[in-house]
């Protein structure tokens, strides 16, 4: 009994060994990992596994990350390789963000522009896909409404501010 306990507390202790060795080792591994990186932010040409990842699980957070990049080399590349679908939840992303903040209209259009440029054909055969295209036409034609008054009352100002000076000069 004394010698079958001893040999049990033996593989016991090999095995703590085995696991704080795998611990320490994995460890090394991760601090290797991040040695081997260059210091600053991390760069690439592409997020298309990233807005997959956020688009599948619905992760708001990474998503808004992710529609936050402006580079469009970046935003080509990373739409280009986006499977049909995910570009589709991409582009119905995007036009709710539009659609609910007006403001980011500049950052959603570099969004929008690539997936229409690189999904037409799947778009256009969704039948799922013409709601979102029909509310982005929609939000569209308001704004160039509005551009066209706002153009109109620029205009006009433009006029009733050159005829004020030229009646202060005369």
């Amino acid at each position: 009994r004394v010698a079958s306990l001893e040999q049990q507390q033996q593989q016991q202790q090999q095995q703590e060994a085995v696991i704080a060795g795998g611990q320490q080792q994995q460890q090394q591994q991760q601090s290797g990992a991040a040695a081997a990186l260059p210091p600053g932010p991390v760069k690439a040409d592409s997020l298309s596994v990233l807005l997959s990842q956020a688009l599948r699980s619905g992760d708001r957070v990474l998503l808004e990350q992710c529609l936050g990049v402006a580079n469009e080399r970046v935003i080509a590349n990373s739409v280009k390789r986006l499977v049909p679908l995910d570009a589709a939840l991409l582009l119905r992303a995007a036009v709710e963000r539009l659609q609910s903040r007006p403001v980011r209209g500049q950052q959603m259009a570099g969004w929008i522009h690539a997936v229409l440029l690189h999904h037409t054909a799947y778009l256009m055969a969704a039948p799922g896909a013409a709601p979102v295209m029909s509310s982005l036409y929609s939000i569209i034609e308001a704004r160039l409404s509005v551009q066209r008054q706002l153009l109109s009352l620029a205009g006009r100002l433009e006029l009733l501010l050159a005829q004020a000076g030229g009646q202060q000069a005369g």
